[in-house]
């Protein structure tokens, strides 16, 4: 890839993002069909990639944390 800027974000793979939240692949996929209601946001690349930014899992979970 050529001159990819130092501040932009990679994206990261559905089974990456479920292992980060400690969940399964199936829960990010079933949750997607159901309109991703309480999981964090992806962008869908083409018609079957789907990617999650690495700040947006980070978010997710904060924003989830209970005390």
């Amino acid at each position: 890839m050529e001159n990819i800027p130092s501040d932009w974000e990679p994206l990261v793979r559905s089974e990456d993002a479920a292992k980060y939240l400690s969940i399964s692949k199936s829960a990010l996929e079933k949750g997607r069909a159901a309109g991703n209601e309480g999981l964090p946001p992806f962008c869908r690349i083409g018609k079957s990639a789907v990617r999650y930014r690495r700040s947006d899992l980070i978010s997710w979970v904060e924003s989830n944390l209970v005390n």
